[in-house]
């Protein structure tokens, strides 16, 4: 400070007239309770040292920091000037040296606000990255306010205890002002109608909550940021640079072309007056607007990134029922492993993770001879159970065992449950993290012989290389010969011949769902040749042209079709036993407009073994033999429509010959 300018200063009553906004007294009063409700104090008086409201803080006359009725505040200043001598002894409320300072412990020089919205993180520490969080540490008083006492600025107070913390606004008789009931004034929103209530873009409640008053300081500080400096503007534009990034850099002895080849140089461009089409971004690129999906300027709570949790039965965080003795078992994890055997004893691992998000959370046992084989492990999000996984600690041993996937809304835990009579391990609990699921992996046999099963299983492959076994939502076979169930255990039925199948898997994860497919053949294994019928609704037919459902009755199973274009054909499929030969039978419906000559082309493969003739005026609603074959590839009967008259296609039989 100027010489000149230190009898001025000296002179100055501290808290009324000083010049940096820091050592305004504030809005709020420093008591925690002030006496009688306290009166409605005038704007003026608040800007100029809430004059009326100042009081000694000293615990040790007044009671301890959370003891009501004064918690550690004695009463009010004796007159309405707070520089006056002998109002509050100096240093902790005086004039220049010591001008509304206490002390000079943790003092910083701050810097300014200007551009504050790309200057973070903030304080010396670095310890915060948004400007609601830095809003947040002077609403509540800072960090350490009861270890900071002595040292403590007396206008560091608890904002929300003392402007917000009684109750909802009402107004205070003759003088227009807004006050808490039976406590201080409403200091921060007094006034009924706030100066842009009525702007159609920012308008606002006559009455503000603390979320709003927080939110109206980011609001304004963000306000403080010089759009020429955002967007590196005349005179903030700047000419080209080249930094060196290493310490090792040499010294510029080559020019500018020695400097653009150099890797231990960064080349930045120049910026012209014009400046940049894109403003600077925040720190961390953090957003100035609200987002409910990114991290803002507004945010309070940054959301934790997801890490690898891993909880040893040694960390500070766990707790026990019971008496847990170290095992003498080898193969633990980090130190040692515990063990009960008592009915009650539990022992719980604890962790915070990242909510939202999808873990696999494994387990890890020691083996020991009168270990349980079925120790219940208990999964919870909060007080939520979310599961119960068995683990047998006879096997597995000495390695990380899968108990499941999860999302955890709340505190995550999982609790190792002891059983009478056998002794139960608690070791290490792992959380791994799940971030972007990307695809899922079939695995299982490629063949399955008819009248057996085979398991299959599903992988989800996550992003970071991650990996594991996963209970899709959705299994699925699709073949009427086979079924799949819910773990994925696949039951095939009797196949006539070697039957392709694909086996199809579902599965979805914090909203991202994927799938696979998986070609198996269901073999046959030479049993006896069955009877196959196709009927003309099965999956196995084709047609060519327009076949419309009959009128007739008497028609196999579910209908019968018709049509009377030439070209138009209805083609029965069927796998047979190769080698094996079949009676072939057709079956179709009586109409007055029949034709009576209609061709069935008998097939095995692409080989045509026969045509036959059926008189469809004739012999309706029954099976009617068409020949005896023998199939050495896919056998099929086409029926061949012609015009003029009506042909139908119902249903096709294939009885092997003993």
């Amino acid at each position: 400070m100027p010489d000149y300018m230190v009898p001025w200063m000296h002179s100055l009553p501290a808290g009324e007239l000083h010049p940096q906004i820091d050592e305004m007294a504030g809005l709020t009063a420093n008591t925690i309770t002030e006496p009688d409700g306290g009166p409605a104090v005038e704007f003026a008086e608040y800007i100029f040292g809430i004059d009326l409201h100042v009081g000694i803080y000293n615990p040790a006359l007044y009671g301890a920091p959370g003891d009501p009725p004064n918690f550690g505040w004695g009463p009010r200043a004796p007159n309405n000037q707070s520089g006056v001598s002998g109002n509050i002894d100096y240093p902790i409320h005086g004039t220049y040296p010591m001008s509304n300072r206490v002390r000079r412990d943790g003092g910083f020089k701050a810097p300014s606000l200007r551009n504050v919205e790309i200057t973070g993180p903030y304080f010396h520490t670095g310890s915060y990255l948004t400007l609601r969080q830095t809003v947040d540490f002077y609403m509540r008083g800072g960090d350490f306010p009861i270890t900071n006492a002595e040292g403590r600025d007396q206008h560091m107070v608890d904002v929300e205890k003392q402007a917000f913390g009684f109750g909802t606004t009402i107004p205070t008789p003759g003088n227009g002002l807004g006050q808490f009931a039976d406590a201080l004034p409403d200091t921060a929103f007094r006034y009924d109608v706030m100066p842009d209530t009525d702007h159609p873009d920012t308008p606002e409640p006559a009455y503000l909550t603390p979320e709003n008053v927080k939110n109206a300081i980011v609001k304004f500080m963000l306000s403080l940021t010089d759009p020429r400096v955002k967007y590196a503007r005349a005179p903030f534009d700047y000419p080209e640079l080249f930094v060196p990034i290493v310490g090792t850099a040499p010294a510029n002895t080559g020019g500018r072309a020695a400097l653009l080849a150099d890797p231990t140089f960064r080349h930045l461009e120049a910026v012209g007056a014009e400046g940049n089409a894109t403003a600077l971004p925040n720190f961390l690129g953090i957003l100035s607007t609200p987002d409910p999906n990114q991290v803002d300027h507004f945010d309070s709570v940054i959301p934790l990134e997801p890490v690898e949790v891993i909880v040893d039965n040694l960390d500070a965080t766990i707790s026990s029922v019971g008496v847990w003795l170290p095992s003498s078992a080898s193969g633990f994890w980090a130190t040692n492993s515990v063990w009960a055997n008592d009915t009650g004893d539990s022992f719980t691992f604890p962790a915070n993770l990242a909510p939202g998000t999808a873990y696999a959370v494994y387990e890890w046992h020691t083996v020991w001879p009168s270990r349980y084989t079925a120790v219940p492990h208990q999964i919870r999000s909060g007080a939520t159970l979310l599961g119960t996984v068995i683990v047998d600690q006879l096997a597995n041993g000495g390695q990380w065992n899968l108990l499941g996937v999860y999302t955890f809304a709340d505190a995550a835990s999982v609790t190792v449950l002891a059983t009478p009579g056998f002794s139960t391990n608690a070791d290490t609990v792992r959380f791994v993290p799940l971030t972007t699921l990307q695809s899922l992996e079939i695995t299982g046999s490629l063949t399955v012989d008819e009248g057996t099963t085979a398991d299959y299983d599903a992988i989800a492959h996550f992003s970071g290389g991650i990996s594991l076994t996963v209970e899709p939502e959705l299994w699925g076979v699709d073949i009427a010969e086979a079924s799949i169930d819910s773990t994925g255990l696949l039951s095939a039925g009797l196949v006539i011949v070697d039957m392709p199948a694909v086996v199809s898997a579902e599965y979805t994860i914090n909203g991202t769902t994927v799938n696979d497919t998986h070609n198996i053949t269901v073999l046959n294994s030479g049993g006896a040749p069955v009877e196959v019928i196709v009927d003309n609704l099965d999956a196995t037919t084709s047609s060519v042209g327009v076949w419309l459902p009959s009128g007739a009755s008497s028609y196999w199973a579910t209908n019968s079709v018709w049509a009377n274009d030439a070209g138009d054909s209805f083609t029965f499929t069927a796998n047979l036993v190769p080698g094996v030969a079949y009676q072939v039978y057709e079956w179709h419906t009586v109409y007055a407009s029949r034709y009576n000559a209609v061709p069935h082309q008998i097939r095995s493969g692409a080989t045509l073994l026969a045509t036959v003739n059926v008189n469809q005026q004739l012999n309706g609603s029954q099976w009617n033999l068409v020949g005896t074959y023998t199939f050495t590839d896919t056998a099929s009967v086409t029926i061949l429509a012609s015009s003029g008259s009506s042909t139908n296609a119902d249903a096709v039989r294939f009885v092997p010959v003993p």
